[in-house]
């Protein structure tokens, strides 16, 4: 995550990272082009407890959580095996963060914003039952830049996501 900050008296910039765990749901169709290649529309939505941020040696601290996501994609994939997929992705997500800003000599400020960004990312899938499978996937995000404006100067927020994720497919 990189974070700038603008005031009167000039600017700087950051950078640190924002963890924890990630949980969703998502929901589309396969499509199969030839025996082999397939084209896979999806949707998703998901929460987040992933947070991070700084504190200064006055005592002043920000810090960035992210929250709820949802999100498009299109994943193109190839059968290396009769039970197994690979497959690229390319989407694009919108992530809620909540921002909150403290110090010792003012009350604490909370700001919110949804960013937007391209996802692209690798994954495979290989079955484990008759209509299940296990998917692994990594993919990063992208976010544009949001500015949160407060009394003291403008605070901006470039985020980039990295996700690796387990999870099972269920068909029907």
């Amino acid at each position: 995550m990189e974070d700038s900050e603008t005031w009167q008296g000039g600017s700087y910039s950051q950078d640190y990272s924002v963890s924890g765990l990630a949980g969703g749901v998502f929901a589309g169709a396969r499509f199969d082009v030839t025996p082999r290649v397939f084209l896979a529309p999806e949707v998703n939505i998901g929460t987040s407890n992933a947070d991070g941020g700084w504190t200064n040696s006055s005592g002043t601290s920000y810090e960035l959580e992210a929250k709820n996501s949802y999100g498009i994609a299109l994943l193109t994939g190839y059968s290396i095996a009769e039970a197994t997929d690979v497959y690229a992705r390319l989407g694009y997500q919108r992530t809620k963060f909540e921002a909150t800003y403290a110090g010792p000599n003012f009350d604490s400020e909370i700001d919110s914003d949804t960013f937007g960004g391209f996802r692209y990312g690798v994954g495979m899938e290989t079955a484990i039952g008759a209509q299940t499978a296990l998917r692994l996937d990594w993919s990063q995000t992208r976010y544009s830049s949001e500015s949160f404006d407060k009394q003291w100067g403008t605070r901006t927020f470039d985020p980039t996501e990295s996700l690796f994720q387990v999870g099972v497919v269920v068909s029907f």
